[in-house]
């Protein structure tokens, strides 16, 4: 900032000459943004993802040297983390499958970090893709090997198939015998089985 002193003759302050204004320079410091951004919401959000718009603040709210926007988000229990943006949208990724996260936005200029606008978000999960299934036999047991491609996201509580036996030794039954078998794990076993049968299955 600049303010003018109009000096007279015998009273001239130090610096100064005669019947010239003298000019004093003061330095102002800046402070901290003094708004936080508007209009934070979710444009997508995925299973370990979610993206975010908000509204800048008027630059005169900066109160300094604009740096970049600052974002936090945390769930329950566990530290915050923090990450940067320099502009209004950013994506935070790396997160955790359906889980409820506390979002925040604050504009960072010279003078320090503003006021914070808050959101909550939730991951999604999604649902069980059809699974594939391999097979393998012997005279009296079936054994069948049931994968999920979206394991990673879906972890099946139980495996299940369904063995459908069509015939018996050439002789067709009527009605078809049909039998679900589940298990905890991955190998789900139809035992005992009809020795020279004709069966079928599928996974559910």
């Amino acid at each position: 900032t600049c303010a003018t002193v109009n000096t007279r003759e015998g009273g001239l302050p130090t610096g100064g000459y005669p019947g010239h204004p003298l000019f004093l320079y003061t330095t102002t410091n800046a402070t901290a943004p003094s708004a936080a951004p508007t209009g934070l919401i979710t444009s997508s959000i995925a299973n370990n993802a979610i993206d975010l718009t908000w509204t800048d603040i008027n630059p005169l709210d900066y109160n300094g040297v604009f740096q970049h926007f600052q974002l936090t988000y945390t769930t329950a229990g566990s530290s915050p983390v923090t990450t940067t943006a320099g502009s209004n949208s950013s994506t935070i990724s790396s997160l955790t499958i359906a889980t409820m996260y506390t979002i925040t936005v604050a504009v960072v200029s010279s003078g320090g970090i503003g006021p914070v606008a808050m959101i909550n978000a939730s991951t999604t999960q999604s649902g069980p893709v059809q699974p594939t299934t391999s097979a393998s036999e012997t005279a009296t047991a079936i054994t069948v090997v049931v994968s999920v491609s979206n394991a990673a996201e879906f972890v099946p509580s139980f495996y299940c198939v369904t063995f459908t036996r069509s015939s018996v030794s050439g002789v067709a039954d009527s009605p078809a015998v049909v039998t679900t078998v589940c298990n905890s794990t991955s190998n789900v076993t139809l035992s005992p089985a009809e020795e020279d049968a004709m069966y079928s299955y599928v996974a559910v």
